[in-house]
């Protein structure tokens, strides 16, 4: 007899593992008792809204501490549960919920099953939330806390419906509130769609991070997954975004035409349209990132694995009967020892140094599959993330100083030409390494600029303190335009930012300019003109 309806018995198992361990961790703790916390029902509401917080801080790329959540705790106590606890009494109760129910102190979770299909056990690992190194305003190091894949999984799936379906119902709801014009309700549900695609941004990012940690701690089940819900869930999103932007385009040109006596009525819908209008145009430019983010994360996993395959035909030799043995033999083939250290030089190294590996003897990848998804780091980990974080800084430092080498010679006039600001080079007026200090630099923000056309300073700002969002490795133009009207108290009064494709025959000409890879080269750019709009 064929058992179909157990096919799928594993992915089951590991749905219920998600609460099975998270019940475990929690019970028979006396910690509980201390804080009047006595029934199982108030310990799981605790656990609930304190991973409901940390979702919520990273939908918003804002940094989740032990102190946050103590503050989310004491708030909590204060309005609803009234036990008897201090401030510090809650911090104390975070402190315990995300490092031993959640974390389980450190030590890794499994959990047994067993799949009908291949007829064997399995043990797959059980992780609810993550950490990071942050620096806060005082530069004091402090770990911030946001929620795994399989923690995002465990919440959404105590109320949301599978990932396939959100986006669909999502824009049901937002056509049937535009239907019948309940226009803060759709720009509610516009806002949902937009941080929707936003946390599946941060997903791929985050995959693309474990990768070139360890790429053989990502899966072909992880790739997949990730390939799946996001292509097929998102597949047909930036057609209808351009669509309804359209749509909402012809309502805002309606209502400034209308001649309606209520002017209250339509000055409050005309403000309501033109927030979901910037909150459109934010989901475009957030799809078109995660559209970017999925090639780099095809081509990155795929370089992974001819790194990985090419292990198998790697010819090994011993250096002592190949190298030394021979030169204390006869002193003179040191003349030609070039040859054993040429290829060393050939191609850059762009990964960093695992000191464990150095020392794990080689083995096929016959072996890998059975052995444990686990490795012991050597290598002190702080240091290599504050060495990334310094490194991306300074990336970001060279961006923003570029755009303001910009906005400083289009101030005086309110505007500037490419070709105005070429001649400037050459008159040496603006340090070329400061406006361009790489083409793939400067490439970005001019195709950040064109494509942009039109920047609304007071929207960006607006949108920063909806949507806090941590510095990433990625180049945000409306961040580093933000940063560098932020230092510079003199351009506050700047509104908006246009940038109009002036039509000519001749491209403006840069020369000498550095690329990545250290050559200098020339580029050919269409001419554009950048006007800055405000009052003084």
């Amino acid at each position: 007899m064929q058992y179909d309806f157990l096919a799928q018995f594993a992915r089951r198992i590991k749905n219920i593992a998600k609460y099975a361990v998270l019940l475990k961790n929690s019970g028979q703790k006396a910690i509980w008792k201390n804080y009047g916390f006595v029934d199982e029902s108030q310990q799981i509401t605790v656990l609930l809204a304190v991973m409901l917080f940390i979702m919520e801080k990273s939908l918003r790329y804002e940094n989740c501490t032990i102190d946050d959540i103590g503050s989310f705790l004491d708030d909590l106590n204060n309005q609803y549960f009234q036990q008897d606890m201090s401030l510090e009494d809650c911090q104390i109760l975070g402190d315990f919920v995300i490092n031993t129910v959640l974390s389980n102190d450190g030590i890794p979770m499994y959990y047994q099953s067993y799949d009908f299909v291949t007829r064997a056990s399995e043990k797959f690992n059980v992780n609810y939330v993550s950490n990071k190194i942050i620096y806060d305003e005082h530069e004091m190091r402090r770990t911030s806390y946001e929620l795994t894949d399989m923690g995002y999984d465990f919440i959404l799936g105590t109320l949301e419906i599978e990932e396939n379906m959100k986006f669909t119902v999502q824009d049901m709801l937002y056509r049937m509130h535009m239907d019948k014009q309940s226009y803060d309700k759709a720009l509610d549900d516009i806002r949902q769609m937009f941080a929707r695609i936003r946390g599946q941004v941060q997903r791929v990012q985050d995959a693309m991070q474990r990768i070139r940690r360890n790429p053989h701690n990502y899966n072909i089940e992880d790739y997949g997954t990730i390939q799946q819900v996001d292509l097929e869930t998102i597949g047909e999103i930036r057609k209808k975004l351009q669509l309804y932007s359209g749509k909402i385009k012809v309502d805002i040109v309606g209502i400034e035409n209308s001649d309606s006596n209520d002017k209250v009525v339509n000055k409050h819908t005309l403000e309501t349209l033109q927030k979901i209008d910037s909150y459109l145009n934010l989901a475009l430019d957030e799809y078109q990132k995660l559209t970017n983010s999925h090639y780099d994360l095809n081509f990155l996993y795929a370089e992974a694995l001819e790194n990985m395959a090419s292990l198998d035909t790697v010819q090994r030799f011993s250096l002592r009967t190949e190298v030394f043995d021979p030169i204390m033999r006869d002193i003179r083939v040191l003349d030609k020892i070039d040859y054993f250290l040429r290829p060393l030089f050939n191609k850059k190294i762009d990964k960093d140094l695992n000191m464990h590996k150095m020392l794990v003897p080689q083995r096929g990848r016959g072996r890998w599959e059975d052995e444990p998804d686990t490795e012991i780091m050597d290598f002190d980990q702080e240091a290599w993330e504050q060495e990334q974080e310094r490194k991306r800084q300074a990336r970001n430092r060279l961006y923003q100083d570029s755009i303001a080498c910009i906005i400083k010679a289009a101030y005086p006039n309110g505007h500037i030409t490419l070709s105005e600001l070429s001649q400037l080079l050459e008159e040496r007026i603006i340090v070329k390494e400061a406006m361009i200090p790489t083409l793939g630099i400067f490439k970005e923000i001019m195709i950040e600029l064109i494509r942009r056309e039109q920047i609304d300073i007071a929207l960006l700002r607006q949108e920063r303190q909806s949507f806090i969002q941590e510095e990433g490795d990625n180049f945000s133009l409306s961040r580093c335009i933000l940063k560098v009207l932020d230092e510079n108290p003199q351009w506050q009064h700047i509104d908006k930012i246009y940038i109009v494709k002036l039509p000519i025959k001749e491209p403006v000409v840069f020369e000498d300019i550095l690329t990545e890879q250290g050559r200098r080269c020339k580029i050919l750019c269409s001419e554009v003109n950048i006007i800055l709009e405000g009052e003084e």
